[in-house]
């Protein structure tokens, strides 16, 4: 698999004390697949996966545990780039097994699409051993956006903990494939806090949109019990124009690592 994972190297104090355990947006391409979901795999279709990046999980600081994500009030939701992607659209598993929310493994036999299946969450791939996210009733997964948000049914659960993935911390999110996207679409990597408009940012020519995280607040800090994390899908910059974005300090890491 293909990591691309960008920390910033020096963010502004005003985004550090909003959210000092909150570090970035992080999306992956790629997922290992069994022989049979090999065989089901669409030709040309691409999958990536979402995660919050955090600097520690619950036991380093409450504050790195995700709540929930989406924004259930939303019109515009996220998804495909469908500007300069014209026709792509989200791969999913239909009845009886496929979902909006993350798989159950028990049924990957049944159908191996499960595996390479689109769907959202809090921190959950499979949902084997429970789920406790929920979709809002406004929850829409439409062939190219997602409306709406999800959440974590049953706080203060740290279903939405990050788990330690070699030294990163990490939450997952969504799980999207999508076919026909234009061969030359750049997954991007992310671009940090955004101190001109509030938002953290992840540059990227596949996905567009916004959503919203909401982590847990540090009442003994005398925080609000949840606190909005808002991220922004941006067309990715030209050579040189990183700099025009606001960001405090970029520093870029690419590693490969075995799925």
């Amino acid at each position: 698999m293909i990591r691309n994972l960008s920390v910033i190297g020096a963010l502004a104090l005003s985004a550090g004390a909003a959210s000092a355990a909150f570090q970035g947006l992080d999306v992956r391409e790629g997922k290992t697949l069994s022989a049979a979901a090999q065989l089901l795999y669409p030709a040309g279709a691409r999958t990536f996966n979402l995660y919050g990046i955090f600097d520690g999980d619950s036991s380093d600081d409450i504050r790195n545990t995700v709540l929930s994500a989406g924004q259930p009030d939303d019109v515009t939701g996220w998804g495909i780039d469908t500007v300069n992607n014209p026709g792509a659209t989200f791969f999913q598993t239909g009845a009886p097994f496929g979902g909006d929310t993350a798989p159950s493994s028990g049924f990957f036999g049944f159908d191996a699409t499960l595996e390479f299946d689109t769907f959202v969450s809090v921190g959950v791939k499979d949902s084997l051993g429970g789920d406790e996210t929920n979709p809002d009733p406004d929850f829409d997964m439409g062939v190219d956006t997602i409306l709406g948000g999800w959440a974590n049914g049953n706080p203060p659960s740290l279903q939405g903990d990050p788990t330690d993935n070699g030294g990163v911390f990490e939450t997952f999110l969504a799980q999207v494939t999508i076919l026909g996207l234009d061969p030359g679409a750049q997954l991007g990597s992310s671009l940090g806090f955004n101190e001109q408009n509030g938002t953290w940012q992840f540059a990227t020519g596949v996905l567009t949109g916004s959503f919203t995280i909401f982590r847990q607040g540090d009442l003994g800090g005398g925080e609000t019990p949840a606190i909005a994390l808002d991220i922004e899908f941006v067309p990715v910059p030209a050579p040189g124009a990183v700099a025009t974005l606001g960001v405090a300090g970029l520093l870029g890491l690419r590693r490969r690592r075995r799925a």
